[in-house]
């Protein structure tokens, strides 16, 4: 799992050093609070993490007023300093679909938290979707392109910022429903939407009888009152050829409890299986798969039960372990990674084309801060052929012959996997704090 390093507390040349435990255990909250509330004050101090990553890895401390609790965030632009282990790790958006958004599509707010510009409106008085799916850019030319993000790159963002798309293998058997929906529903609170916290719009899938059940039924009832939008993020329910055909009235998920039904009609079906039929393939052969939907709210007449007219669907496959696939050569290639017992991180593709050129997973655990590109090619065709050299040329030129490692499904081995290494401390890099 993800590393809480030592952290570093500076003012002028007086550093102390925080473990930890001093950071995180209950007999030590009220001086780690002493700690922060001075940095937080003082325009001198200097907050850095101990990490074995490279450059400087500057934190600013952040207060919440909400909880009279503070808290350390990573800079700006500075996650891919820290070391692949460490909790204030992110890719750089050169290793991400990130890089196809224009500047304020995602901003990092004051309090930590996110900005995000939507392309569906939260308010039921504000703009419709035009289309049921999100607009697929796959095939456009790629580059900085996109002006706002689709509710598949929202669903993308949920999972990057949970830590879901990371795995270790002490991870498993740990994770859950209940605790993928309790990391998703911990990210929404940081983010907002124009003026709208995500985490009043955010419904999670619940177990019956459960404390998330009663949140989602009083946040539908207020949601209907106030005119306002929900998103409905589920796991749909094991396909069964009869009952989930295209005629189906409703988009079949396995955690309904206090969640509205998603109402569907045939047109609804066809776009899913244009836009995502990778997904669709997925889940009727017995995979699993997300499912995300923003929409309108209703109420059917004589029941007490509420229904979600949707705007905009995204699925995303993911395996076992919750990481998300593009394809079901990537689910291979996830498998054998979990097989030799590998850390890594799936970099998501976001609302990118596929001819924005970053890997298709990293190993995290060959040693240094560096990562490790795997690329899973599974096409012949000519302009993907051409995308496949461009893509070789890139890692070779950026990693080197021997940094990277590709595997050319389905008929192709796969790759030899560089052995383990251990995280070496890295000098830091004089660059100036990016802010």
């Amino acid at each position: 799992m993800s590393t809480v390093n030592d952290v570093i507390v500076s003012y002028g040349g007086d550093s102390k050093r925080y473990s930890r435990d001093f950071q995180t255990k209950e007999e030590f909250k009220k001086s780690w609070y002493a700690v922060l509330s001075r940095a937080h004050a003082s325009v001198e101090a200097k907050v850095s993490c101990a990490c074995k990553g490279k450059g400087q890895k500057s934190l600013a401390v952040k207060y919440h007023s909400g909880g009279d609790t503070y808290f350390l965030a990573r800079y700006p632009n500075t996650g891919s300093q820290h070391s692949p282990d460490c909790i204030f790790f992110t890719l750089d958006k050169d290793n991400s679909g990130l890089k196809c958004y224009t500047q304020g599509v995602v901003k990092d707010l004051k309090d930590g938290g996110y900005g995000i510009r939507l392309d569906v409106a939260l308010a039921s008085s504000d703009s419709d979707s035009t289309s049921i799916v999100p607009i697929d850019n796959r095939n456009k030319s790629g580059g900085v392109s996109q002006n706002s993000m689709s509710l598949l790159g929202l669903l993308q963002f949920l999972w990057d910022d949970s830590g879901l798309n990371r795995w270790y293998p002490k991870m498993a058997g740990k994770r859950n429903p209940g605790k993928v929906f309790n990391l998703i529903t911990h990210s929404a609170e940081k983010i907002k939407v124009a003026s709208h916290p995500l985490s009043m719009h955010l419904l999670a899938g619940a177990y019956p009888s459960t404390p998330q059940e009663t949140k989602n039924i009083k946040m539908t009832s207020e949601a209907l009152m106030n005119k306002e939008r929900l998103i409905c993020l589920n796991v749909l329910s094991k396909y069964n050829p009869e009952r989930h055909s295209n005629a189906s009235k409703r988009l079949p998920i396995k955690f309904f409890s206090g969640v509205p039904v998603v109402l569907m009609n045939t047109e609804n079906w066809a776009s899913l299986e244009k836009r995502f039929s990778s997904e669709i393939a997925n889940w009727r052969s017995g995979g699993n798969v997300i499912c995300m939907a923003i929409g309108d709210l209703g109420k059917f007449k004589g029941k007490d039960t509420y229904y979600l007219k949707p705007l905009q669907i995204a699925l995303m496959n993911v395996d076992e372990n919750w990481i998300p696939a593009d394809s079901s050569y990537e689910l291979t290639m996830l498998n054998y990674l979990h097989k030799h017992e590998r850390s890594f991180i799936k970099p998501l593709r976001y609302d990118a084309s596929n001819n924005d050129v970053f890997p298709d997973f990293c190993l995290t655990d060959i040693g240094g801060h560096e990562l490790f590109p795997i690329e899973v090619f599974g096409m012949d065709t000519a302009s993907y052929l051409a995308r496949k050299a461009i893509k070789e040329s890139y890692y070779n030129e950026r990693y080197g012959k021997d940094g990277w490692a590709s595997w050319v499904a389905p008929a192709g081995p796969l790759p030899h996997l560089p052995d383990k290494g251990r995280f070496r401390v890295a000098q830091p890099e004089q660059k100036p704090l990016e802010k």
